[in-house]
């Protein structure tokens, strides 16, 4: 007894399934370069913004200094501020992006080590947190014994404490955040402490 049976309809599906793959593959590929390139581009022309308006907040005190200033540039001072803050923000945004893409084309982040000085650091991550309750205060703790230079990617760790930051400041109506930077262990640690629910 003999079977014969036709296959042609399943090696179409086949063929039809697998092209259809290779078709996604090839999208998602040229969505990712576009992705880049555009990412790239926008990150150079805000880059060039945020240098104007550091150059035109400098001349501003430079006037304000001098006791030159009109009211104007008081209230223009403000808003370059503003304005280079949100800027920031967005250069901020694509280098996460940036660095998203890599990671997804299997790519690895390459530190960039220098010498960070740790109080500056913290320091620094509060005043770029916006939004900051005002009965919600905001303090730097170090602890520990340990040196006051330590040897990191300042970008990469500025990030994500920023991060951190900005999550414990929607979570806190009231109270207290606390950056708390100490050794254990000959290790430098970051604990983020506040009175959030």
């Amino acid at each position: 007894k003999m079977l014969i049976r036709d296959d042609t309809g399943r090696k179409i599906r086949e063929a039809r399934a697998k092209l259809l793959l290779e078709e996604t593959k090839r999208s998602l590929k040229m969505l990712d370069n576009f992705m880049s390139r555009s990412m790239h581009h926008m990150k150079t022309a805000l880059q060039v913004l945020s240098d104007t308006c550091d150059v035109v907040s400098t001349n501003l005190y430079k006037r304000i200094n001098e006791g030159t200033a009109s009211i104007d540039d008081m209230e223009n001072v403000t808003v370059v501020q503003d304005s280079s803050e949100h800027i920031d923000d967005v250069l901020e945004m694509i280098e996460d992006i940036i660095d998203l893409a890599r990671f997804d084309q299997g790519m690895f982040y390459e530190p960039r080590p220098e010498e960070v000085e740790l109080k500056s650091l913290g320091l620094e991550v509060i005043a770029k947190t916006d939004k900051v309750a005002k009965n919600v205060d905001v303090a730097v703790q170090l602890g520990g014994g340990g040196p006051a230079v330590v040897n990191c990617d300042s970008n990469a760790l500025k990030r994500s404490l920023r991060r951190l930051f900005q999550n414990a400041v929607e979570a806190t109506t009231a109270g207290s955040i606390t950056l708390d930077i100490r050794y254990n262990a000959g290790r430098c640690m970051f604990t983020l402490i506040d009175s959030g629910p």
